[in-house]
């Protein structure tokens, strides 16, 4: 929550190579690694300042562990995606007013009754499923998707849209034939 708060190119849907930073990378290891995150933004160690170092010169070893980061907060960050029904009704979308990380976090300490810290140090997509959950049980008309589901309708999709396709390349053939 703390890395979405900070708007960390880790966590964010858009982020463009430039984007990565030795201090992006040195904030997102020193957030997900103490204890608190309030620990997270003291002076940096000996060992640090050579790791920064180190990353600041060696491009390859800077990419490595962008990698590693970005593979890691993508494992924590897994959530399920969502659909919304078409009802045939209007729907108003409302305008959001309050940012993501805060919206989560009270969610999380109203309706799960966990504490601030631990509500704040929930990774998103764990937060996510959890929020999910709760609704499902509170009676909302949600249903999980497995992958396999999810697999099996973008093929079908693919399928249709061949099928389209198709359809659309017969009905100009044959309008091609018919002005002959």
């Amino acid at each position: 929550m703390y890395l979405t708060a900070l708007n960390s190119p880790f966590t964010a849907k858009n982020a463009k190579p430039s984007d990565f930073t030795t201090e992006n990378v040195m904030a997102f290891l020193r957030i997900c690694s103490a204890g608190h995150p309030e620990d997270a933004f003291g002076s940096l160690s000996l060992r640090e300042l050579w790791f920064r170092t180190r990353m600041q010169t060696d491009l390859m070893f800077f990419t490595r562990i962008v990698s590693q980061c970005y593979t890691y907060a993508s494992e924590c960050s897994q959530s399920p995606v969502t659909l919304r029904k078409d009802k045939g009704e209007n729907i108003k979308e409302k305008g959001e007013n309050v940012p993501f990380p805060l919206m989560m976090v009270t969610m999380m300490t109203s309706k799960l009754g966990m504490d601030m810290e631990q509500a704040w140090n929930t990774p998103v997509g764990q937060a996510v499923w959890l929020l999910t959950a709760f609704a499902i049980q509170e009676g909302s008309d949600t249903q999980i998707v497995s992958t396999e589901d999810d697999q099996r309708a973008v093929e079908e999709r693919k399928a249709l849209e061949k099928m389209q396709a198709e359809a659309l390349a017969k009905i100009k053939e044959e309008a091609r034939k018919s002005r002959k």
